[in-house]
């Protein structure tokens, strides 16, 4: 991907203070109109450097992703990680722990996290459903662990119940090794 500067400039839509000098070469930019110059045979490209589009860096792109224990996941190149999944008709009962601040705590849970070389968790968000209209107040809290492989956390309700059914969704970030 050679030419002069004017033809590089019109050729990725570039600004006249980006290319200066009478040749100029750009082996960092990719161009779609030229796919078989980029891609490898099974359709994988590999980057080394930064990637532009459109002449904005791009800070961060996909590199893996997947499904695992009904966990769908996404690591990314900037080392970051990004899962989420949902489990139905989890039995749940506050009250057995005793009130926190007014509200009725489970016990603790846990659920095993994919297997994709997490470092850390920086983030979690828990959201708990039921029917119940005077129980749809409830939230989880997410205790700190150094176990990268679960996710340990209360659910906490305005009123103590047994064994009741609960819908689940989780979403974490953080980082991967």
């Amino acid at each position: 991907m050679q030419g002069t500067p004017d033809e590089i400039r019109r050729r990725y839509n570039l600004e006249e203070e980006k290319v200066s000098g009478s040749n100029f070469s750009l082996p960092e930019f990719i161009s779609i109109d030229e796919p078989n110059e980029i891609l490898g045979v099974d359709g994988t490209l590999e980057i080394a450097g930064d990637v532009y589009i459109n002449t904005k860096l791009l800070k961060t792109w996909v590199v893996d992703s997947g499904t695992e224990n009904g966990w769908h996941w996404k690591k990314y190149s900037d080392g970051t990680f990004e899962a989420y999944r949902g489990r139905r008709g989890i039995a749940v009962s506050c009250g057995q722990t005793g009130q926190l601040s007014g509200w009725y705590r489970s016990n603790k849970f846990n659920i095993s996290l994919p297997d994709i070389g997490i470092a850390s968790v920086d983030f979690a968000e828990i959201t708990i459903r039921c029917s119940d209209a005077s129980l749809a107040l409830q939230f989880a809290t997410v205790t700190t662990d150094t176990d990268t492989s679960k996710l340990y956390y209360f659910v906490n309700a305005p009123q103590a119940y047994l064994s009741q059914s609960r819908d689940i969704d989780y979403r974490v970030e953080g980082t991967w090794a």
